[in-house]
Formats: structure tokens, sequence, C-alpha cells
């Protein structure tokens, strides 16, 4: 199983383009052994998912985590969780969305460390391009941790700013980390094919 971990703050967009990676990997046949193409582990703060119900009606297999962040103390319940997919489904991919709050390291580690039949993990950062300037002050050590540790980091919105914010937004990126891919979309808008095959790498 070759795993995507989605990080990135509140709003920017995570959901909203797990779907069409989803899709994508669907349509790019990777059941022709049989083996289901994709399984989401979807992670929420409290005790009630919003996103679950859209994403079934997508006909994507979903597992929730509840009650806390898979960076800290679920990081058991992600092992046991990837653990079982792997022994009962045995998917190509995993998409893992992680909380608005959550950060790669110490879940790529305990992934790396405790999961069974995982290939490899990339961890994908989604940014609002249009709250970046706000939200690289605000909360600051969590946006570059999230940033930093990531393999690609897609801009997201890039529809609702104009050249000049998303050269700056794409410079401060890069500035934080500049061996991760940099990937520019708008969930809005759509995301072609060329976009995920970066993003998936090969």
């Amino acid at each position: 199983m070759r795993v995507i971990l989605f990080v990135g703050f509140l709003g920017s967009g995570k959901t909203s383009l797990m779907l069409p990676l989803a899709r994508f990997l669907v349509e790019r046949r990777e059941a022709v052994d049989g083996r289901m193409p994709v399984v989401i582990i979807e992670n929420e703060v409290g005790d009630v998912s919003i996103d679950d119900a859209v994403l079934r009606q997508e006909g994507l297999s979903v597992r929730e985590l509840f009650g806390g962040c898979i960076c800290c103390q679920l990081t058991a319940d992600l092992t046991s969780c990837i653990n079982d997919i792997h022994a009962e489904i045995d998917p190509h991919w995993v998409l893992v969305e992680a909380t608005g709050l959550g950060t790669p390291q110490p879940i790529v580690s305990t992934i790396d460390r405790y999961g069974k039949g995982v290939e490899r993990v990339t961890t994908l950062a989604v940014i609002d391009a249009v709250r970046w300037n706000e939200l690289i002050v605000v909360v600051e050590p969590l946006v570059t941790k999230q940033v930093t540790g990531a393999d690609v980091v897609a801009v997201n919105k890039t529809d609702l700013v104009d050249a000049d914010t998303l050269e700056e937004v794409t410079r401060g990126v890069a500035a934080l980390n500049g061996r991760a891919k940099v990937v520019r979309l708008s969930a809005g808008e759509g995301v072609g094919p060329e976009v995920w095959e970066k993003v998936i790498g090969p």
C-alpha cells in the first residue's frame, strides 16, 4: 500500500482535493488485479464527522478516527486502522486526512515504524493561498511544521488571488521547504491529471 497523508490548516481544502485525487486513482484502474484502489482514513477532532457522508456518496471506502488528533493521542488507533486495512482490504492507496491541527512528522514516523504493508508515505500539505499571509503570522509554528514536513505542497485557491500574491505565497513555501514539489491548483476549478501525476510520483 502507498499512503498519502493530507495536512493543512482548517479550511485549506483538504477534503475538496482528496475527493478528486481518489477519483483519479480509481480511474487509473489500479484495481485490475482485483484489489480495491483507494481507502480513505479521515480524522475529525470531536465526536461527529462532517465529511464522511460526502465521501461515502462518492462510493469510497472510509474509516474514521474520532475524539482526537492522529498526530498525538490517536497514533495507536491510526496504526491499528492501517494494519486492519492491510489485512482486510490491501488497497493500492490509502489516503489519510489529518485534522487542521495535524503535523506530518509524528504521523509519518508512526506509520513508518508500525504500519504493515506500507510501501511509502507521501505527505501532501495543502496551503490556502488566500490566507497564507495571515496564517503564517497567527499560527506560524503549525504552518511551518506542515510545510517543512511535506513532500508535496499544494497551493490551493489560486483562482482567488492575483499573480503577485501567488508568487509571494510560492516563494514563502519554497523558503520553508526547498526540497518539496510545489503544485498550484484550484479545487474549485478542477485539477488536471498532470497535477495528480506530479503529486503521486512514480
